[in-house]
């Protein structure tokens, strides 16, 4: 029964009926329970009663409960709401005419609380297979802290592009690949069999695209949320089957690109055609390439323009190379640094958002227009914060989400990873590059709804635009070598709106390896 407790609620709830005498019923009683364990006991006996009366059966009962109301005492949690109250199983009794049980029941993942990944009897706890495991050592003394048997309702990771918290032995929320999913999913279930616990619930069998998360949760749309994938908030990817279209799987073959999609083409030069597409969860892009001409010291970069009256018209990557319309984003691969996505920093929301009105960045100032510089793409993971039981200090963490991925993208392809952003054939002449929507400051591609201008507005700051434009060059040692089109001219790109997305299901990778150690260990 219930949900997650907001600690506040159940904090309020106890102030507030502290003289509520304890709970007698035929099925459960109270002893020692504050106001809020009480009410949850004659929760459960009105559950059970109502089975008995209108369908003569009982099940066994639980109520959810999670880290953040455990019964457990957290010195090394830095954050007051996250152990501020209990609520404790272990004050509610069941009676002999209870024919089926109650037991605990946890939400419980491997990042989250923060005292999970500090306090040091858990991340010093040597689980069954000699290693160290924190998600262990918490599920060690929470099982034998209770007098019933703990089942963990929900555990599991995201298989998502962005990431939310840290783990220190890399159990992480986010930033996962489907085969690292389903390997660390089998993990934890390994680890709450051999602790004791009654059983695990894993979450969850499909991908849920309305869900928010704290770090993305200002950058969308939060009524279009289900309408389009955002493979950014990583709560919408803790599925196992997933919903998509992949309209241009990521594999470096050319036979899918129609030439329809083609926004423009040369005869001579490096740069031979460029092709724009989309879907529900990415922008994509084609460049073919003249492979004769290709070296490692080269470098491509696509040029984007996405909202008026902003960026840069230089970009210092390649020098003597300037623009009528200011450039907004860069996305750069070579073969020799590190690919990312670059975003003008005027139109940069975490530099905005936590170095200019959080000041948890050192030295940010309020940025111009058209200054002519670009900053990396970040996402924020904690902010500063310090550990009561060591007193360490732990400064504000984050990581750049818009660094890109060399590999496979296309799920049909034994070399498929879900979390490649591009793929260069060298011998062909073709990158492929796929964008999530996010990474470009789109808050709903299915109505073209944009971040607008942060500075004087805020992250609510919203526009919404016809098109995108378009431009893609070669360079090397930061000079010019080709443009495509010439004359740094921005090509338009637009889409139609939509209501209902297009999709269709898929079993990600995880799937199968989570379906072998089932099977592994029911001895099917």
């Amino acid at each position: 029964l219930g949900v997650e407790w907001y600690p506040r609620m159940v904090e309020e709830t106890k102030a507030i009926h502290e003289d509520l005498p304890e709970f007698t019923g035929d099925y459960f009683s109270t002893k020692d329970a504050n106001a809020f364990e009480k009410w949850l006991a004659a929760r459960m006996e009105f559950v059970i009663q109502y089975q008995v009366d209108h369908y003569q059966t009982m099940h066994p009962i639980s109520f959810t409960n999670w880290p953040t109301t455990d019964l457990l005492d957290h010195p090394a949690e830095p954050s007051v709401d996250e152990d501020l109250v209990s609520v404790d199983p272990n004050t509610i009794y069941e009676s002999d005419q209870l024919k089926t049980g109650y037991f605990a029941s946890y939400h419980i993942y491997p990042y989250y609380p923060d005292f999970l990944n500090y306090e040091e009897d858990y991340i010093n706890f040597i689980d069954h297979r000699g290693e160290e495991n924190n998600y262990a050592g918490y599920l060690d003394e929470l099982i034998q802290a209770h007098r019933m048997p703990l089942v963990v309702a929900e555990f599991g990771i995201p298989a998502s592009r962005g990431m939310t918290h840290r783990n220190p032995f890399g159990w992480n929320q986010g930033f996962m690949s489907e085969k690292e999913q389903g390997e660390t999913v089998v993990r934890l279930f390994e680890d709450i069999f051999e602790q004791g616990a009654a059983g695990g619930i894993m979450f969850t069998w499909q991908d849920e695209w309305f869900k928010r998360t704290w770090n993305t949760m200002e950058l969308d749309n939060p009524d279009r949320r289900p309408y389009w994938s955002n493979v950014q908030t990583n709560e919408q990817r803790f599925g196992i089957l997933g919903f998509e279209t992949h309209s241009k799987p990521l594999d470096g073959s050319l036979e899918k690109w129609e030439e329809t999609e083609q926004l423009a083409t040369q005869e001579e030069g490096i740069l031979k055609a460029l092709s724009v597409d989309h879907d529900e969860a990415y922008l994509y892009f084609m460049l073919e390439f003249d492979e004769s001409q290709w070296d490692e010291e080269m470098k491509f970069s696509i040029m984007l323009n996405t909202i008026a009256d902003q960026g840069n018209q230089s970009v210092p990557f390649v020098e003597d190379l300037t623009f009528e319309e200011g450039i907004d984003f860069v996305i750069d691969i070579s073969a020799e640094n590190e690919n990312r996505v670059w975003v003008d920093s005027y139109y940069d929301p975490f530099y905005f958002q936590y170095g200019y009105e959080l000041e948890m960045l050192d030295d940010a100032e309020a940025v111009e227009n058209n200054d002519g510089q670009f900053n990396g793409i970040h996402f924020a993971l904690s902010k500063p914060m310090t550990i009561p039981s060591t007193g360490e200090f732990i400064p504000f963490d984050y990581y750049e989400t818009g660094l890109l991925r060399e590999g496979i993208g296309n799920p049909e392809s034994e070399s498929f990873d879900s979390l490649a952003d591009y793929t260069i054939n060298n011998e062909s002449g073709l990158l492929e590059i796929r964008i999530p929507w996010l990474l470009l400051n789109v808050k709903d591609p299915s109505q073209k709804e944009i971040l607008g201008d942060i500075w004087p507005e805020g992250l609510e700051a919203s526009e919404f635009i016809e098109q995108i434009y378009v431009n893609a060059v070669a360079s090397k040692d930061q000079k010019l070598i080709d443009q495509l089109p010439e004359d740094s001219e921005m090509l338009p790109y637009s889409w139609d709106k939509w209501e209902e997305p297009e999709y269709e299901e898929r079993l990600k990778e995880s799937y199968d390896v989570i379906q072998d150690y089932l099977l592994t260990i029911t001895g099917e």
